[in-house]
């Protein structure tokens, strides 16, 4: 006779595909997870089957997303890895309608828990295809009406996002203001820091020696963190601390941000008062010293030698060429 451990490990398997469309900071621990996970294994429990795998997702399921953990759990259902595929909802499987349930319907069981649909359930298939249908389209005008509702924020002059370092929002017209709430234990606020940054870097301090110089102050970063020279960057050549809205262009380039225009190519003021905010002299020498576009009296080019034999003079005993950061011969 079979003992109840033999007869678990005899059970059929299924994988439950988890997602959630929202990116979260908890990533794939996000409660809604959870409560798919328990809900899964709940559902394979009470109908004879044992989890193989989960697969989780914190990402959208729209037409442009890479998802490689929903195609290798496709994968695993339709080359019959495993015998079947528990999903939450329609909606959490794929967005993109029909053409996302079309290749398994009668091919491989994917399970729809919320809708109480089988793909292997011949009198499933109409349902599944129209509520797929349906799911697509109301992604569709949902997508239309996120898209119009931020462009007339834009317009407006909305910062809609958290606000970068140094400013404040307002909660009623998210507009951004110098954030000027002393830092606790400190005699400084935020924007001192930013007004000390774009003054420092405008007359030849370079960014790697400003952050070394806040670090040994004790001086900290929006997120509690040490200074890097690549944060202090990001802070000269962003617009907003001129009071301008800016769009991240996404991708690789997703920290450089741009100016946002509107409809009538001009640009938008996010800062409640222009006047409080970083000069644009001041921004555009910072700018320019930062990218070596401006040279300083007393400073040289960076990596020119200082030196008239630097890179020429080779020393005799190792035979390489001197240092171009030497400081003698």
């Amino acid at each position: 006779m079979a003992t109840n451990g033999e007869k678990k490990e005899n059970r059929p398997e299924v994988d439950l595909l988890l997602r959630k469309s929202k990116i979260v900071r908890d990533g794939e621990q996000a409660l809604s997870l959870r409560a798919q996970e328990e809900r899964g294994r709940r559902w394979a429990e009470e109908n004879g089957y044992r989890v193989r795998k989960v697969w989780k997702e914190n990402l959208s399921a729209w037409d442009d997303v890479e998802r490689p953990k929903y195609d290798a759990a496709m994968a695993a259902v339709l080359n019959g890895e495993v015998p079947a595929l528990w999903c939450y909802a329609l909606d959490r499987l794929s967005r993109k309608g029909a053409e996302a349930v079309v290749p398994i319907l009668g091919k491989a069981r994917v399970i729809f828990d919320y809708e109480r649909l089988d793909s292997m359930n011949e009198r499933d298939r109409r349902w599944i295809i129209d509520r797929a249908e349906n799911t697509r389209e109301y992604s569709v005008r949902l997508s239309y009406n996120v898209r119009q509702t931020k462009k007339r924020q834009r317009n407006e002059g909305r910062w809609l996002s958290r606000a970068p370092f140094g400013l404040v929002a307002d909660k009623t017209t998210r507009k951004l203001s110098p954030n000027r709430k002393l830092v606790e234990g400190k005699d400084y606020c935020p924007w001192d820091i930013v007004v000390r940054i774009f003054t420092s870097i405008a007359e030849g301090v370079s960014a790697r020696a400003l952050a070394r110089r806040f670090n040994s102050e004790g001086i900290k970063t929006a997120t509690g963190k040490g200074w890097r020279a690549d944060a202090i960057r990001a802070i000269v050549i962003h617009p907003v601390y001129e009071g301008w809205l800016t769009v991240s262009p996404g991708g690789k380039s997703h920290k450089s941000p741009t100016l946002y225009y509107n409809d009538a190519g001009e640009r938008v003021q996010v800062a409640a008062d222009m006047s409080e905010m970083i000069p644009a002299e001041l921004a555009d020498r910072a700018r320019r010293v930062l990218s070596g576009h401006q040279i300083l009296p007393g400073k040289r080019r960076p990596g020119r030698p200082s030196k008239l034999l630097v890179g020429r003079l080779v020393c005799a005993h190792c035979g390489h060429r001197m240092n171009a950061d030497g400081k003698s011969y």
